[in-house]
């Protein structure tokens, strides 16, 4: 099925992914959690692939602890 995200938050979008992947997605930086983006996914695409888009300008760190996802800032 297709997940689209057209002009949305990245806490949305998380929130979004968690109910879709059933896990934990925890961002760990309020401007990190507001910036906006558009993504289209329409290729069962896993989680890893949809957060490696959306991380495709290198903003964020995801790293997983125990069963959580960990967004940071990358600066």
């Amino acid at each position: 099925h297709n997940i689209r995200f057209i002009n949305q938050s990245l806490k949305d979008i998380a929130e979004d992914l968690e109910r879709h992947f059933d896990v934990e997605i925890l961002i760990e930086d309020d401007t990190l959690a507001k910036t906006q983006y558009y993504a289209s996914f329409i290729h069962n695409e896993g989680l890893e692939k949809i957060l490696k888009a959306l991380n495709s300008n290198g903003t964020m760190i995801i790293s997983k602890k125990h069963d959580t996802i960990v967004i940071s800032p990358n600066n």
